[in-house]
């Protein structure tokens, strides 16, 4: 049945603590219980599943007004937030920062490639 020697089960039972409790390794029945006792291999979860974001792809007038109603209160403005906050695209965020940047409604604070940051425009009183 078992095709491993006494010497080569007592060598892999001293790996795991359970089994280093049975004392002699010489009999068939005790080999057979030492083989029970190893640890099972972990089963892979299945993991958590994100819902899709169903966020608006066109600027309605609503999210418009909106975004030039709150986006002089943000201090820190960029995709993201708007993303997060406005439930629109990512392009589309993308696309109303240049636009309120044009307007001078934020200013442009950090631009590289991967990632643009804006703030408010401070006026000056």
């Amino acid at each position: 049945m078992l095709s491993h020697s006494p010497l080569e089960f007592r060598t892999w039972a001293l790996k795991f603590p359970a089994v280093r409790s049975v004392v002699q390794l010489s009999s068939v029945e005790q080999l057979h219980q030492i083989v029970k006792m190893a640890p099972t291999r972990k089963k892979w979860s299945k993991g958590k599943v994100k819902d899709k974001a169903q966020h608006a792809v066109v600027l309605e007038k609503q999210v418009a007004e909106r975004l030039n109603k709150d986006v002089q209160s943000y201090r820190l403005i960029t995709v993201a937030t708007l993303v997060d906050r406005l439930k629109i695209n990512g392009s589309l965020a993308r696309q109303c920062l240049a636009d309120l940047e044009e307007k001078g409604q934020i200013k442009k604070v950090v631009s590289h490639s991967k990632m643009t940051v804006y703030t408010r425009a401070v006026t000056a009183e």
